[in-house]
């Protein structure tokens, strides 16, 4: 009977969250001021990060547009909630023997709308008054999949007092350009079209290239955010775009970089992104999206099952010579994950180049260090023997594929 009564206790000091069970009602995102300065707050319960609903062990806050968040940790519930801020991740003071580090203390009321208190630094010596109104969650069709509504809906607020600048002379590849936007908060300069023939679809594509240059700034700095200070390297740009790739149909680039997001080493990588200009739409670079028939299915024939294995047998088989030829690098790279997949279901990355297609393989545990800098790590499918896996009436390599 006690046991009920508190399950019926729990349920009315709650509210239902679409996909995520309940949460009190004062929990999800806030922007408003701290003192004079523009701050952006998710305030969350410890115990929804057990329960995976926020997927945060501590609330967070920053001064927009700061690159680093401080974590309201929380001491007290009820009318009146109370936290400790401390810059470190819920790891560096949980463990034993860990201090919790503390900046300032909050102590505010809340009611889902608002959330009106005050902070006080550790002594009680100096107090500025917080004020904050409830920021509404992203609506789910508009959400990142791989996050959850409430830290999407930070990051989108936080993205949002990012700003972009020229960073330098566009790259001319025949009628059209590409150019180079820096952003405020790293300087990481990311690619997006000059000149071009088409206003209106040079005006989409950019959209599409901005959502995803936003998207992965958030999930850089979610990257450094996880990071303790003192662990910081030098502060330096750790990923770089090159353009492999671009025609009035199609762009093609990689992304690659040494990014440290914490533990003993930085996490190596190369990926290769690419969109159809006409439409715009991305069809490669993202997980499982390359060999599908929204991906570079758009352009070869990948409708079904039995299209994609006849593609992977061909594009592998050729990595795989090219491999095979190479004897200092080969045998080092000649197995990975691929080869204990199903047929039907080896995720392996394509992108364009000036001669052709390239077939790139990111899938050893080792890649890092020995196979992303080989001479057939991509190979290069050129145009010509591509005609025998085109799509009937595709219209993207009509140039490249003239006689």
């Amino acid at each position: 009977m006690k046991r009920f009564a508190v399950l019926v206790l729990l349920m009315l000091s709650a509210v239902p969250l679409p996909g995520r069970g309940f949460a009190a009602d004062w929990e999800g995102i806030y922007q408003g001021t701290l003192g004079k300065a523009k701050v952006i707050v998710q305030l969350v319960e410890p115990l929804d990060d057990m329960e995976g609903e926020t997927k945060r062990e501590t609330s967070r806050y920053s001064y927009v547009p700061k690159v680093r968040d401080l974590n309201p940790v929380l001491t007290k519930k009820g009318k009146t909630l109370a936290f400790d801020e401390t810059p470190q991740q819920f790891y560096e003071f949980n463990g034993e023997g860990a201090e919790k580090v503390i900046t300032g203390k909050w102590t505010i009321t809340a009611d889902g709308k608002t959330a009106k208190g005050t902070w006080a630094s550790p002594d009680g010596k100096k107090k500025l008054p917080i004020a904050l109104t409830r920021v509404p969650d992203l609506p789910e069709e508009e959400a990142d999949p791989a996050l959850n509504i409430w830290s999407d809906t930070y990051n989108d607020l936080w993205l949002k007092s990012v700003t972009f600048s020229d960073a330098g002379l566009a790259k001319s590849f025949g009628p059209i350009e590409v150019r180079w936007l820096k952003d405020s908060a790293y300087g990481i300069t990311y690619p997006v079209l000059g000149a071009f023939p088409d206003a209106a679809r040079k005006e989409a594509a950019n959209a599409l290239l901005m959502k995803a240059i936003r998207k992965s700034l958030g999930d850089y700095r979610d990257c450094k955010n996880g990071v303790p200070l003192d662990w910081e390297p030098e502060n330096a740009v750790e990923m770089s775009f090159e353009i492999n790739y671009a025609s009035p149909t199609l762009l093609s680039f990689t992304e690659s970089g040494s990014v440290f997001c914490g533990g003993a080493h930085p996490s190596n990588y190369a990926t290769p992104s690419t969109y159809d200009l006409t439409a715009p739409a991305r069809i490669g670079g993202t997980e499982n999206l390359d060999l599908s028939p929204e991906g570079f299915g758009r352009i070869l024939k990948l409708a079904n099952t039995d299209e994609r294995i006849a593609f992977e047998k061909f594009a592998l088989g050729l990595w795989k010579a090219g491999a095979d030829a190479d004897k200092e690098m080969g045998p080092d790279c000649a197995t990975g994950w691929i080869e204990d997949a199903p047929d039907g279901a080896k995720n392996f990355s394509l992108f364009f180049t000036d001669k052709g297609l390239a077939v790139f393989r990111t899938d050893y545990p080792h890649v890092a260090s020995v196979c992303l800098g080989t001479d057939f790590n991509p190979t290069i499918i050129p145009w010509t023997e591509l005609r025998p896996w085109l799509q009937d009436g595709q219209t993207l390599l009509t140039t490249e594929l003239k006689p």
